[in-house]
């Protein structure tokens, strides 16, 4: 299920958890909170496809944004190596290794 945009870059769509209430078709009202993201995102609100399109989306992924874990407080300090480097020097024939 794709949304057009006539042009330009793409653009980040995103609904802090404390909002996400409001795109749940049981207790919020979603038609203004995709309403509004359409108008950031520089598509047009007027499209009932368009509307329909967005609130399906993002209830789709619901469960999702909901069950994801908070940051940890240290995350910007703690940085999981995600590949080990193993370098050799043909020409002295040593081996260096970063983590």
């Amino acid at each position: 299920m794709a949304i057009t945009r006539a042009s330009g870059a793409p653009r980040p769509c995103v609904i802090p958890l404390e909002d996400a209430w409001r795109w749940s078709e049981t207790i919020g009202s979603p038609a203004q909170p995709a309403v509004n993201m359409l108008l950031k995102l520089g598509i047009d609100p007027l499209n009932p496809d368009n509307v329909f399109k967005l609130v399906s989306l993002v209830n789709s992924r619901m469960a999702d944004l909901v069950a994801m874990p908070p940051r940890p407080p240290d995350a910007e300090e703690h940085v999981d190596p995600v590949a080990d480097v193993t370098l050799r020097n043909e020409l002295t024939g040593t081996t260096e290794v970063e983590i």
